[in-house]
């Protein structure tokens, strides 16, 4: 026989209705129904709960220590069997599978981030070398006047000049 239900059989024993013990108490007749139906998840929690309970049986002259032992076991019951419904199993097995999912993943996302990297880098520095020297000022009208460099290159042949040298350096008339 369950809490709740010893509780109805008591009270109804001696003749004592709900209503009557909801005016003493203080307790609404709502909650006093779900104590008798052991649906605890409808009463205020932690010492709220203990108290309805215990003013309930006191109510009805039962030994209160005695009634609060005995939820005390119906709740240790039925937290313990809703833990063994809701525990899932797991194995070795599963547990390892993920792991190495989520190192693949893992690895996965630094190669891309490698590639992303060393792509960019490789892009920046063949731009840099391929970068334009300045054009020349208006001064600088003979680029083969320019003397060579300290660089161990073969000369080049003289440059001849171009449109663009040429109507720039061109003397007006």
């Amino acid at each position: 026989m369950s809490f709740g239900v010893s509780l109805k059989r008591e009270r109804e024993l001696r003749g004592i209705s709900l209503a009557e013990i909801a005016r003493t108490t203080k307790i609404s007749v709502r909650l006093l129904e779900a104590i008798e139906k052991d649906r605890f998840d409808i009463l205020p929690e932690g010492v709220f709960r203990k108290s309805f309970i215990k003013s309930y049986a006191k109510y009805l002259g039962m030994n209160e220590e005695q009634i609060l032992h005995e939820y005390d076991l119906e709740v240790q019951a039925s937290n313990t069997s809703q833990a063994a419904l809701e525990k899932p199993s797991v194995s070795f097995r599963d547990s390892s599978a993920g792991s190495k999912r989520a190192l693949l993943l893992t690895v996965g996302a630094l190669v891309v981030l490698l590639a992303v990297g060393f792509g960019f880098w490789y892009f920046t520095r063949a731009g840099r070398k391929h970068e334009v020297a300045p054009p020349a000022s208006h001064g600088d009208c003979h680029p083969e006047d320019v003397s060579s460099t300290t660089t161990s290159l073969p000369a080049a042949p003289p440059a001849t000049p171009d449109r663009a040298t040429s109507a720039r350096c061109k003397a007006p008339d």
